[in-house]
């Protein structure tokens, strides 16, 4: 491996010194490695926006349960529902947004809000 190293770096001396004397063989050199294109310029990506969500999943199961909250999510549009997992980051990588199953959505986001609401429930204690 060590010879392969050595060899390439005498080559791109080589490269180098010529480039430095030869002013046409710098360009041809110049022109391979460029895109046409100027560095650095980059489009940025459009951010995602949604609509605030019409109800907290949260606070609906804390104060009605999960019949409460998956009634609240039926009575919700589809466009809503994707609001509410938007807002609330449910789902990996926002996939929750290209579903079109309404039935899906709501026990998803169900499912998701009342696990998380659980989450760390070992650590506080009965309430016995």
């Amino acid at each position: 491996m060590a010879k392969v190293k050595t060899k390439l770096y005498q080559l791109a001396k080589i490269i180098s010194e010529k480039a430095e004397e030869d002013k046409e063989f710098a360009e041809k050199i110049q022109a391979v490695f460029s895109t046409g294109e100027p560095r650095g310029k980059r489009t940025p990506k459009k951010a995602v926006k949604r609509s605030p969500p019409t109800i907290n999943p949260f606070q609906v199961l804390s104060s009605g349960g999960k019949s409460q909250l998956l009634s609240s999510l039926m009575s919700l549009t589809i466009e809503e529902l994707r609001d509410v997992a938007f807002h609330y980051e449910l789902g990996a990588r926002n996939v929750v947004l290209k579903w079109k199953n309404k039935e899906r959505l709501v026990e998803f986001i169900g499912d998701l809000t009342e696990q998380r609401a659980e989450k760390g429930d070992a650590f506080r204690g009965s309430s016995q």
